[in-house]
């Protein structure tokens, strides 16, 4: 019943998107793209584009308010671009989005977001398991994904100063189920 109009609706979001600054919206928007999914594949780069604005506006609210509210819609903006990425894996658009998102995962990736590892994680899940091949911009990550479980060779170098006896573990080392299922995916691709 409302497929017919999907174009209209998604004009109007877009719309109200730009000019609002409301977490309400980007719920809505995750519903839409969740029940809807193949019919707005045409918009994904449209409403990745505002979803990456809104995310970035997110973060800076949390790290300036630290506020719940602003991380719990960043979560969503997340789920969103997630679920974007998977419908659009192989199209003409997936590259743009996949752009767009690396720039997401790399933030991810710093120690300020690890509140939000999980759903990082899914979006590099998402990257490399559904196109049928992996891009030079995907494989950027492979290296990231080993420091975050093991260190970097200073953060090593620091804590066997400190700590002889004892082994070093990285931050994402909490994480290694969900890194593991990553890197799976790209090698056996």
């Amino acid at each position: 019943m409302l497929v017919p109009h999907i174009s209209t609706i998604l004009n109007v979001y877009l719309k109200l998107m730009a000019e609002i600054d409301l977490e309400e919206m980007i719920l809505g928007l995750e519903y839409l793209v969740r029940y809807f999914g193949r019919d707005i594949c045409f918009y994904a780069k449209e409403l990745f584009d505002e979803l990456y604005k809104a995310f970035v506006r997110m973060v800076q609210t949390q790290l300036e308010n630290d506020e719940g509210a602003a991380q719990l819609a960043a979560g969503g903006v997340l789920k969103t671009m997630d679920k974007l990425l998977e419908i659009s894996a192989n199209t003409e658009v997936f590259p743009f989005l996949e752009e767009k998102v690396a720039e997401v995962i790399r933030w991810g990736l710093s120690p300020q977001a690890w509140e939000m590892q999980d759903d990082i994680f899914e979006l590099m899940l998402t990257t490399v398991k559904y196109p049928n091949s992996i891009s030079q911009n995907s494989w950027q990550f492979y290296p990231l994904l080993l420091e975050t479980v093991l260190g970097d060779s200073n953060e090593i170098a620091n804590f066997k100063k400190d700590f002889p006896d004892q082994t070093y573990e990285g931050c994402g080392y909490e994480s290694i189920h969900e890194i593991a299922q990553v890197m799976i995916q790209m090698i056996i691709k």
